[in-house]
This record gives structure tokens, sequence and C-alpha cells, in this order.
């Protein structure tokens, strides 16, 4: 899962014209350390709340096996 957000965000550094890859790339190339900061807390929310999710479907999922 977290190497699925990374790869769209990395996917969208030079196509898009929005999304957080946009707005990390241009806070990068503007020296905004906020909007990059920004940009990377929200990546990581994304990664934990995604595995967190992940997991609770899992458990849910695969109760046989305990």
């Amino acid at each position: 899962m977290s190497f699925a957000v990374i790869g769209v965000i990395a996917g969208e550094f030079i196509p898009a014209d929005e999304g957080l890859g946009y707005h990390s790339m241009t806070s990068t190339q503007q020296f905004g350390p906020t909007g990059l900061f920004a940009a990377l807390v929200i990546t990581a929310v994304l990664m934990v709340l995604g595995s967190a999710l992940i997991g609770i479907f899992e458990k849910r999922a695969l109760k046989w096996q305990r």
C-alpha cells in the first residue's frame, strides 16, 4: 500500500497540473519548505491510514486462519 501511494505521487511530479505530487514539486522548485513539509506529512498520514485499513480488512477477511 505504501509503495503504491509513493508511486502515484511520484507519477504526478511532471505531467500533473494539480495533486500532491504537483504541489510538492512546485514547493521544491520555489524553495518553499512549508509546502514540501506539508506534502510529506500528508503522504505519511495517507500511508499509515491505508496500512491500518488494509490490516482491518485483512483481519475480518481471514478470521478463519486464527
